[in-house]
């Protein structure tokens, strides 16, 4: 190698290029000496080894560490490292090829690095590891046994990583990857305390800097996790319980290719994951705010709404919270959430939902009259991600919009509202029905076929309309006020 630099590079300083060429003048000395040589002197007792002895020795291809011989040769080859108190780069090289060496892809010849594990392994066991620390790690990654390096992070309450960080071990090796996929496994099912307590290291194994690939393999397992339901219907029950999956699961399903290597079903289980998920996040917050700021009629309010989107809950791709300001300076909990912005110009909240290509703007505390609490929809996705990325946010500017609905909370509102998402926007409930209370039931698309229903719904559209059009300007309710349209209002 020395013999065959060139030393071309305008920016090399002249101490180095000295140093270099005196390497380059010793080159043919250390080119004498031939493996088969110091391996014969090996055979015979521990030597003095040079830096450029051991990785000669390393790179030396031959059968002859598969021999009876090769044993006692390799035994010295460790003594004579570990010997050599004043260059411990000896050892470390050698423990690193062997570490790195992974079982499937061996980067140099086989026999002699497996000769040389094998008698790492055998010191370590005979206690002659000169670093006690990192005996059982070592045990573990030269046998690839990635399931107990798992087990032995979790029992120590520590990531794989950093477990092996304390101890100066690699960390970028495949066994030590496969172990943070079995790691992820076995928090998950660990009790709700436990995984509580190790919040810190799952967000430091399901880091924002991991490669796509690397988030694919991670979601998989989760995905995938035998300990938790496999049918969207039953994970629905449990995946607000795991706050930290859900909220790492939305920001990765945010980039398109994410999305392209899970299956059919992964992408099932995916939407249960964001969607029910942050669903049931912003629902605990609604009642928060709800038992503090406003009545048991109210409280009502916000049940029913949660109700009504809860058929849609599966299709959630984000979820916020826009609290008024005098509820956002008072509550002490809710603002430290990255979730939760400041809104002015308004004294209701307003929930964020994001489905596919449309933000839904849904008061659901209606502290103000009933009448006033328009839902509004846009398909302004650039302009609605800007305004979120800021810490307040003025109602104003939401009905400065480009919006495409809007639409009432007057009574029968549920199911003209169902019929609208699907008619005009192809957001359907599963099963063409929808929950409207937790006792009422209905098949929208029958319910908006009853005369009852048609009166009552001109009527109360046309009381709507009188407050509306002081709220939006006429032509923005002639595009976007589709209920109204329907019925004949407008």
């Amino acid at each position: 190698f020395a013999q065959k630099v060139t030393l071309s590079s305008r920016f090399v300083q002249p101490k180095f290029k000295s140093a270099l060429q005196r390497q380059q003048r010793l080159a043919p000395a250390h080119k004498m000496t031939k493996p088969q040589a110091l391996y014969d002197r090996l055979k015979q007792a521990p030597i003095k080894l040079s830096l450029i002895d051991v990785l000669v020795l390393m790179g030396w291809r031959s059968d002859l560490w598969l021999s009876d011989d090769s044993q006692a040769a390799m035994q010295h080859w460790w003594q004579s490292a570990l010997a050599d108190t004043e260059r411990p780069v000896l050892r470390l090289i050698m423990m690193l090829r062997v570490v790195l060496a992974d079982g499937e892809r061996w980067p140099g010849p086989k026999p002699v690095i497996q000769a040389m594990s094998d008698e790492m392994q055998a010191l370590i066991k005979r206690g002659q590891w000169p670093h006690p620390t990192q005996a059982e790690l070592l045990l573990i990654l030269a046998r690839q046994e990635a399931a107990q390096l798992a087990a032995l992070a979790l029992k120590q309450s520590q990531s794989v990583r950093a477990l092996l960080q304390e101890v100066s071990l690699p960390t970028s090796i495949p066994v030590v990857m496969e172990a943070e996929e079995q790691w992820l496994v076995l928090w998950l099912k660990q009790n709700k305390s436990k995984r509580s307590n190790m919040a810190v290291q799952l967000r430091q194994l399901l880091r924002t800097d991991l490669t796509l690939q690397r988030q694919q393999r991670l979601a998989k397992q989760i995905l995938a996790c035998p300990h938790l339901p496999q049918q969207p219907k039953d994970l629905k029950a449990k995946v607000a319980d795991y706050p930290e999956i859900v909220t790492w699961l939305s920001a990765c399903a945010r980039q398109i290719e994410f999305k392209q290597a899970l299956t059919i079903q992964e992408m099932q289980l995916l939407r249960c994951w964001i969607g029910t998920g942050n669903y049931e996040a912003l629902r605990g917050l609604l009642l928060q705010v709800a038992a503090d700021h406003t009545d048991q009629d109210n409280i009502k309010k916000t049940e029913n709404r949660y109700i009504f989107w809860r058929n849609y809950q599966d299709f959630f791709e984000e979820t916020w919270l826009l609290l008024p300001s005098e509820i956002y300076h008072t509550s002490i909990d809710i603002p430290k959430l990255t979730s939760v912005r400041e809104l002015s110009h308004s004294v209701d909240p307003i929930a964020v939902l994001k489905i596919g290509s449309y933000y839904i703007f849904q008061m659901f505390i209606a502290k103000g009259k009933s009448g006033q609490s328009d839902l509004m929809m846009t398909q302004d996705l650039s302009r609605v991600e800007e305004l979120l990325q800021k810490p307040q946010i003025s109602y104003d500017e939401i009905k400065q919009l480009n919006l495409c609905l809007i639409h009432d909370h007057y009574l029968f509102w549920q199911a003209d509202l169902a019929q609208t998402l699907d008619q005009s926007f192809s957001i359907k409930s599963h099963s063409g029905r929808i929950d409207i209370t937790p006792f009422m039931h209905r098949s929208y698309a029958k319910e908006v076929e009853r005369e009852e229903f048609q009166v009552e719904r001109r009527k109360t559209i046309k009381m709507w309309l009188r407050g509306a059009r002081s709220r939006h300007s006429e032509a923005a309710l002639k595009k976007a006020a589709l209920s109204a349209i329907r019925h004949g209002c407008l």
